[in-house]
């Protein structure tokens, strides 16, 4: 098992070496966080309710320094059907600091984002009875988790225009919005709205990194690998990419028929984290169900014993351990 272990490090932490590697000071006119020219004016028209802080925000905006505090307040009720009815109201703060290591005189091409979350309040999840939850703000930064964590600590360096690596504890949440979805501050709040539920094996905040390519305005290509078991409240480099390796690709081209904005994209994952199967032994699964979510089932008696005997034999055998795949 260390064998594996010390494999799974390997793999993840060459490909972010050789990426660090490539990091090097490089002139580029690239902007990732727009900062408008002024924060002031009236409270109708300013682009954050705050202002200009007197002046100081325009002045550290000109240096590469943006901070924003954003509070999201989400009140939900289930009215009817589900589990049972009632509302509640979940609220996330969120702390943002981007920095722009060329404008702060520091190193061209670099972009610092560090980002922080506070859970607070309740949700309706046990309420709607859903599958797919219903707040997708209620899963920061845990499930129903009244915390705060470290959300995103990244470095950007672009090495030109066109190309750039990227490496730290990455919010892969704020990497899928899109003008239509993919933003639950703005946007849709049920989960299903917001990105497609194959990427569930994705994990919310995780340390890893990548690279960025643009080879032209309506083309953009990334690549990224993750610690598949990352979580926002994990801070501890020194454990990732301890129970394997997640890798993530996509492209996506910008359209525009009859002028109007649209995309088209592709990805794929792959992960080598051993998780189970979708080929299962049905009644291999209501055994173990029977014998270990409810154990004293497993010694019925003599007479629920002759009826499971005649009836439902299989349900007498010993379980056996459900099947497990090595990468998915």
């Amino acid at each position: 098992m260390r064998g594996v272990q010390a494999n799974h490090h390997l793999t993840a932490w060459l490909f972010l070496v050789g990426a660090a590697m490539l990091v090097a000071p490089t002139a580029t006119r690239a902007q990732p966080y727009p900062v408008p020219p002024t924060w002031g004016g009236d409270i109708y028209s300013r682009p954050r309710l705050t202002g200009d802080w007197g002046g100081l925000r325009d002045e550290i905006g000109e240096k590469g320094v943006v901070l924003d505090l954003d509070l999201l307040l989400t009140p939900q009720a289930n009215m009817t059907g589900g589990r049972s009815t009632g509302g509640n109201l979940w609220g996330n703060v969120d702390y943002t600091l981007n920095i722009d290591t060329q404008k702060l005189g520091l190193w061209p091409g670099g972009f610092l984002k560090f980002q922080g979350d506070t859970g607070f309040g309740s949700n309706i999840f046990k309420d709607s009875g859903a599958l797919v939850p219903v707040n997708t703000a209620a899963l920061l930064p845990g499930v129903n988790d009244r915390t705060t964590a470290l959300m995103n600590a990244t470095l950007t360096q672009f090495l030109s225009p066109q190309f750039a690596v990227f490496a730290g504890k990455i919010n892969t949440l704020d990497s899928a919005g899109t003008e239509f979805y993919g933003d639950y501050r703005t946007q849709f709040l049920n989960i299903g709205t917001s990105f497609p539920m194959v990427l569930e094996q994705v994990p919310i905040s995780a340390f890893g990194g990548g690279i960025l390519a643009i080879p032209r305005e309506d083309i953009l290509l990334s690549a990224t690998v993750l610690d598949p078991i990352g979580t926002p409240d994990s801070n501890n480099l020194g454990k990732a990419f301890s129970q394997g390796v997640l890798v993530v690709g996509s492209g996506e081209l910008t359209i525009k028929p009859f002028g109007l904005l649209g995309h088209q994209s592709i990805g794929v994952s792959w992960n080598n984290v051993d998780r189970f199967s979708l080929t299962q032994d049905p009644t291999n699964l209501a055994t173990l169900l029977l014998q270990e979510r409810f154990p004293r089932l497993a010694n019925p008696g003599p007479t629920l014993e002759g009826i499971l005997a005649q009836s439902f034999p299989n349900l007498l055998v010993p379980a056996q351990p459900p099947n497990h795949k090595s990468s998915s």
